[in-house]
């Protein structure tokens, strides 16, 4: 009761507002236990491109949702949820889109990031530069991988940790 009575004040007391209430724990959406997790690791390099842009896709009518509602409440009154995480792809996987067949062939699973990815990876490597696998991106991975449910937070959209030979182009 006392501190309603006698809320927190400034030197000048002037009432300062209360402390927000912390947010919610982050539920998983993708990586919701062991076995999901497992069956994710195992699909084929093809089903994780297709996974991953289903995800982008969902995390951009999520970040929508909860940017419409900050706007207008009354309009929208429910908010946006967290990110989905998405499923990581590794080096050896990735390292196929660069070769333009072989893209070909992925390209109507391949997402914004994913192609984003390949552009800037082929001009870097024209540039005679030898760019690092592991990135996070704009569309969807950066939020993503600050808010991954994983307590070694490595759960990239691709978990790489090497540089591309110079060959590989």
């Amino acid at each position: 009761m006392a501190e309603i009575d006698n809320p927190p004040a400034d030197p000048q007391g002037v009432a300062l507002p209360l402390p927000a209430d912390p947010p919610p724990p982050r539920v998983p959406r993708t990586h919701i236990n062991p076995d999901v997790i497992q069956l994710l690791k195992d699909l084929p390099f093809y089903g994780k491109l297709e996974k991953n842009k289903q995800l982008e896709a969902e995390n951009s009518a999520r970040t929508f949702a909860k940017l419409n509602h900050r706007l207008n409440q009354e309009a929208y009154p429910v908010d946006g949820s967290d990110l989905a995480s998405l499923v990581t792809i590794e080096e050896g996987e990735l390292i196929q889109l660069l070769d333009d067949d072989l893209r070909a062939h992925y390209r109507p699973v391949m997402s914004i990031a994913v192609a984003k990815w390949v552009a800037d990876t082929q001009k870097a490597m024209a540039e005679g530069e030898h760019p690092s696998l592991k990135r996070a991106f704009s569309v969807a991975g950066a939020d993503v991988t600050k808010k991954t449910s994983s307590p070694d937070a490595s759960r990239y959209w691709c978990s790489c940790h090497h540089h591309l030979p110079a060959n590989s182009f």
